[in-house]
């Protein structure tokens, strides 16, 4: 429980957090993410953690489309 807070706390549902390789690969259309992407539609929360974001935007070789897919993406 978080400091300062008082009260019960529970997860209900689905709720992912992606790392940045997942999220290169799904970007990319890698078949076995491409399974999960069925699970994160009916996902009730996703996440992208701020050093994901930073990984993924300094990537070699990303191009202005892959930040457009990206933002898109993230909703950024």
């Amino acid at each position: 429980m978080p400091l300062g807070c008082k009260g019960r706390y529970e997860m209900n549902g689905n709720r992912y957090i992606l790392d940045t390789n997942a999220i290169v690969a799904l970007l990319q259309g890698n078949a076995q993410l491409l399974q999960l992407l069925q699970l994160l539609q009916k996902a009730d929360w996703i996440g992208i953690s701020i050093i994901s974001r930073i990984e993924f935007l300094v990537f070699a070789g990303l191009t202005e489309s892959d930040r457009q897919l990206f933002g898109n993406f993230s909703n950024v």
